[in-house]
């Protein structure tokens, strides 16, 4: 059972527990969102999640739900690796949020390995291929990620509290501004980004589903979500972002860490080309 940091409003950590009950009886807990965006553009790359929900609903045995997109940012929740119980006590301090955060990263943010090597990469995962949700059979290796660009860059901290379908969840999470690439480009130095998350089989999350990216606008976003909220549900016209996103645009709390994440954005876009006029 995956545990997670309890916090309390000082980001003290406070205990440990598991992620379904925490977020059902609504104790507060700490988590990552990364927004990856493109260097060339400003724009947000976001993976449609739809299959992971698929894999998880079918590797339970139950049906997934209907065909639709579900737009999500990067990140997690830090792993407790059995030895969070020695972090009690203590502070979330930058540290341990960035260290968690590039654990996170490394395992969601891929490429495919493309030449054949004697034994495993460092970090290497075997990943499925589904299509609309659908396993199609075929499996690729991949391995982190790593390019000089690609650091977190850290922009602050974002409230969430909300009642859920399966309960109310309460979260503080931190938000990084990731720069990278979408796809090769003009760039030959670039290498193709590739999104996948893992999700449990007999109780292990030991499968990796790849999930298509997209990139959006910061207003495509904002629309999507004001439709959302306007309609006072989480899917308008089978497309969704989920609350790891929405949750920037929604909670006033957050307006401070989206301003100041979006003009990250835009500077550093506006640094990278002037540097790099070829790409």
């Amino acid at each position: 059972m995956e545990k997670i940091f309890l916090v309390d409003e000082n980001k003290l950590i406070v205990g440990l527990a598991g992620r379904k009950y925490a977020e059902k009886v609504g104790w507060r807990h700490i988590s990552n969102i990364a927004i990856l965006f493109d260097v060339r553009d400003s724009k947000w790359i976001l993976h449609d999640r739809y299959n992971k929900i698929a894999a998880k609903a079918i590797a339970v045995g139950e049906k997934p739900p209907p065909l639709y997109e579900s737009y999500n940012a990067n990140g997690g929740h830090p792993a407790t690796r059995g030895n969070g119980e020695k972090l009690i006590g203590m502070y979330v301090d930058e540290a341990f949020i960035v260290n968690s955060m590039r654990e996170e990263l490394d395992s969601e943010a891929l490429i495919k390995i493309l030449k054949e090597t004697k034994g495993k990469i460092k970090g290497e995962v075997e990943v499925e291929e589904w299509e609309n949700g659908v396993n199609t059979g075929e499996t690729f290796r991949a391995k982190p990620y790593h390019i000089p660009l690609f650091n977190p860059i850290p922009i602050g901290w974002a409230e969430y509290s909300k009642k859920t379908e399966s309960g109310f969840n309460s979260e503080y999470s931190y938000v990084w501004a990731v720069p990278c690439f979408s796809d090769i480009g003009t760039c030959e130095k670039c290498e193709n980004l590739l999104i996948a998350d893992d999700y449990e089989v007999d109780g292990v999350a030991n499968r990796n589903v790849l999930l298509p990216h997209k990139k959006f606008t910061l207003e495509e976003i904002k629309s999507q979500v004001e439709a959302q909220e306007k309609a006072g549900k989480s899917i308008v016209n089978s497309v969704e972002m989920a609350d790891a996103v929405s949750r920037l645009f929604t909670e006033s709390a957050n307006a401070e860490t989206l301003n100041k994440l979006q003009k990250t954005i835009e500077e550093y876009t506006r640094k990278y080309n002037e540097r790099n006029t070829e790409c």
